[in-house]
């Protein structure tokens, strides 16, 4: 298994765009059924060291799975700009800590920008607590919550 950037295998971003479809359909992952427009939120302008950002887990020249991490200004958290906006194992691939490998590929790449901080809006919160992720207010029986780490 080898974790790279999808800025480099640009050749699996339909795949990354279905899996994101598939698990999240009501989540807007292209523009007006532009591939390219996907491609922009998973890769931005195609330039390197600035956010957005994905980064691949391959097997076999497969993916396994995915994680990206962007900018935004969420008015309900403000003040914490940098998200984890997709994590994806494919399932033949769960199990297996792939999710934790990702969070810590996408927690070095946060490193890497000089990001301060990762947040992300998840239901996985045992996932995120075992990779450092600190719910941002308490849970309080939620099931999807808004968690940070600080880098």
């Amino acid at each position: 298994m080898i974790i790279v950037e999808l800025l480099d295998h640009p050749q699996h971003v339909q795949a990354v765009i279905g899996h994101m479809r598939a698990t999240w359909p009501k989540v807007e992952v292209e523009v007006e059924g532009d591939l390219a427009a996907a491609e922009v939120r998973l890769c931005g302008a195609r330039e390197r060291n600035v956010l957005p950002v994905a980064l691949l887990a391959l097997s076999e020249g497969r993916l396994a799975g995915f994680i990206s991490l962007i900018h935004l200004e969420v008015p309900t958290t403000p003040g914490h700009s940098h998200w984890i906006d997709a994590l994806f194992v494919v399932p033949e691939h769960r199990g297996a800590g792939l999710g934790s490998q990702l969070i810590q590929a996408g927690l070095r790449k946060a490193v890497s920008l000089g990001l301060d901080s990762l947040c992300a809006y998840t239901d996985r919160i045992g996932l995120y607590r075992r990779n450092g992720f600190k719910p941002l207010a308490p849970a309080g029986g939620a099931t999807t919550i808004v968690m940070q780490k600080y880098l």
